[in-house]
């Protein structure tokens, strides 16, 4: 059974392919791209699960330092669950 660090380590690298595949081409091609998670979402979930900040942090620099895209936006929208 996956532990949360690995969870953590494939959730990067799937954000890196989706930013190799989709985003980065569709961004070359002048086109828009919204996405409902991005690189928060893996910090509040890694740290939910003990995953500490600094090794989600390191993995991120590692796995995308030379395609991360920063959002020209980031909506947080907090809600109750119900």
């Amino acid at each position: 059974m996956p532990t949360y660090e690995d969870m953590q380590i494939l959730f990067i690298a799937d954000r890196r392919e989706d930013l190799l595949l989709n985003v980065i081409p569709k961004i070359g091609q002048g086109i828009n791209v919204i996405q409902d998670r991005y690189e928060m979402s893996a910090f509040a979930f890694g740290m939910a699960t003990d995953v500490s900040r600094e090794k989600i942090a390191a993995w991120h620099a590692e796995a995308l330092k030379n395609i991360y895209v920063k959002p020209d936006a980031v909506f947080y929208i907090d809600i109750p669950p119900r």
